[in-house]
């Protein structure tokens, strides 16, 4: 499996995921914009620091493979 951070599906989880998921950062309460649902990784329907904590459990390096189970 892939990691739920690994945004653009390298396998890794590293600064490009990050600047996709800052791309989309709402704030607390506040919807994300379409095409950001993925980034919404505590499914509450805002994209914040919840989800940010969630993508640091998970960040690996580049070219370091993430674990799928990152956020369990």
């Amino acid at each position: 499996g892939r990691s739920p951070a690994d945004f653009d599906r390298d396998c890794d989880v590293d600064k490009a995921d990050f600047d996709a998921l800052a791309t989309c950062f709402s704030g607390a309460g506040v919807r994300f914009d379409s095409g950001c649902s993925d980034k919404n990784l505590d499914h509450d329907d805002d994209v914040d620091q919840s989800d940010f904590g969630l993508f640091q459990r998970c960040y690996s390096g580049e070219n370091n493979p993430a674990d799928p189970r990152c956020m369990e």
